[in-house]
């Protein structure tokens, strides 16, 4: 129960941001078109990358410290590595910025110049903020932070686009606020704690980080073509397809991560400390993988499904006439998406880390980089269609992630064949519930008959969890929860009449 209820915490700020980022996606839409939305992922691609690459995986050595004080150290060092990244990297930038011309436009060359000194140490600080909080337990404050962070973003954006610059500009002081105001909710989670009482220049906290130079040696190459399988699709597709056509493809990958992000990042995030913290009690990860992986396949796949069902007459009406083209990208990118979803929150970065095999997660890494990305990269050879494109990417990702999962269950001895038909099993549970939604879809144009189909699909979906996901003392503890918050209206309702 209490990995549940830590999840839970997470999962409140999470499902709050990603209900803001699906009111607020149409709005960005009408706003920005498909290119100036390609012109900003394309820069944040390259500082992703350049993040990654600057914080040396250092940041995840956080999580399994021996000691607070252990953890603090390597906190703030991770923190200044963070600041001298960013003026590194920006000074490269300044210098190689005429070639940068020759294969990309001036817009994501100017992007890049302003973007990598500023969001490269925001970035990394952020990651390494977030893990020490959870080092400490305080889940609640990545609620707080996924909450506070994303309505600071918004109120940026909007009141930079009709104040100053009506492009991808907005996007970008977006996300200055976004990660500042996230990484102050965890220092705030912090206060009090050993990181506030360190000496920054401290022996101590050199020694910290060399102690955790195994991190660096397998974590960095694996953690960087991690992020190259994610962020080097739109930096690749620019080079042959229009910005335009990059916004599109990166428009659908968020709406169709959307749902299972949602949930993933929730157990995720829980995942790791918590995995950790059994291991070293019990020396098993076995229990709690499967768990977790259990959850997943619960709260992730029926997400996604249903979301592809429903974009062919959903997102024509919530993004308007300029995104008419990002239907198709999200469909062709369900496969790799439904497999995905349930490796994210038990990676391999997650299960070999803390069973000290750093080597097999550059292994595997590399694995899934080659089943994403070469498709890609065959494709934009030959000189295929965009759909085509995207389509090998998908199909290869699937490929990918399905064989690091049967690797993650062989190393926490869960039998492959098990883990399969439970997948299945919840795959097709999620597709015969969005029926009502593919029956609509064919049946009738009517926008009536369409929306009550998504309210019946997720009414029989909800049944279907209630009664079979979950059991006895979790129906009793979100009962619980229900009857709290209606007593506190109630309650405040009185106050306010007296």
């Amino acid at each position: 129960m209490g990995f549940l209820r830590d999840s839970s915490k997470v999962l409140t700020g999470i499902t709050v941001q990603r209900v803001m980022s699906f009111i607020m996606i149409p709005v960005i839409a009408r706003l920005l078109g498909p290119k100036d939305y390609g012109i900003f992922n394309v820069a944040a691609s390259v500082c992703a990358l350049l993040a990654v690459s600057g914080g040396f995986a250092l940041e995840a050595s956080i999580a399994v410290a021996v000691t607070k004080k252990q953890a603090a150290e390597r906190t703030i060092g991770t923190f200044l590595i963070g600041i001298l990244s960013g003026i590194l990297f920006g000074f490269i930038a300044y210098m190689i910025h005429p070639h940068l011309k020759n294969y990309y436009s001036a817009d994501i060359t100017n992007a890049l110049l302003f973007m990598i000194p500023v969001f490269v140490p925001l970035g990394i600080i952020n990651v390494s903020a977030q893990n020490y909080a959870g080092y400490l337990g305080k889940f609640k404050f990545f609620a707080i932070a996924d909450i506070t962070s994303p309505i600071a973003g918004y109120i940026m954006l909007i009141f930079v686009y009709f104040l100053f610059w009506r492009d991808y500009r907005s996007l970008i002081a977006s996300g200055i606020i976004t990660l500042v105001v996230r990484i102050g909710s965890f220092l705030y989670a912090s206060k009090g704690s050993e990181l506030f009482h360190k000496d920054i220049l401290s022996i101590e906290v050199s020694k910290s980080l060399w102690q955790a130079r195994n991190f660096t040696k397998f974590n960095l190459p694996s953690n960087l073509l991690n992020t190259a399988t994610v962020q080097l699709p739109p930096i690749l597709l620019s080079t042959v397809f229009s910005e335009s056509v990059v916004g599109l493809f990166t428009m659908a990958r968020n709406i169709i991560t959307i749902p299972t992000n949602l949930s993933g990042k929730a157990l995720g995030q829980v995942f790791y400390p918590k995995a950790a913290e059994e291991y070293r009690n019990t020396g098993s990860l076995t229990e709690i993988t499967w768990r977790t992986f259990v959850y997943s396949c619960q709260l992730t796949l029926f997400p996604a499904i249903f979301t592809a069902a429903a974009a062919g007459f959903v997102l024509p009406v919530l993004l308007g006439p300029r995104w008419a083209g990002v239907t198709p990208f999200l469909l062709l990118l369900l496969p790799m998406v439904l497999l995905n979803a349930v490796q994210t929150q038990i990676g391999i970065g997650f299960i070999f880390s803390i069973l000290s095999q750093q080597y097999k997660i550059l292994i595997g890494n590399v694995l899934l980089f080659v089943f994403r990305i070469s498709p890609l990269l065959i494709c934009i050879f030959l000189k295929c269609s965009e759909y085509l494109t995207i389509l090998s990417y998908s199909v290869g990702g699937a490929i990918g992630y399905g064989l690091l999962l049967a690797w993650i269950f062989i190393a926490s001895s869960i039998s492959v064949t098990k883990a399969f038909y439970t997948w299945v099993k919840y795959c097709l549970i999620a597709a015969l519930c969005v029926l009502p939604v593919l029956g609509a879809t064919l049946l009738s144009n009517q926008i009536l008959l369409l929306m009550s189909s998504l309210v019946i699909s997720t009414i029989i979906y909800c049944i279907i969890a209630w009664f079979n996901f979950l059991n006895g003392a979790q129906r009793s503890l979100v009962r619980s929860k229900i009857y709290g918050i209606f007593s506190l209206n109630r309650m405040n309702s009185k106050i306010v009449k007296g």
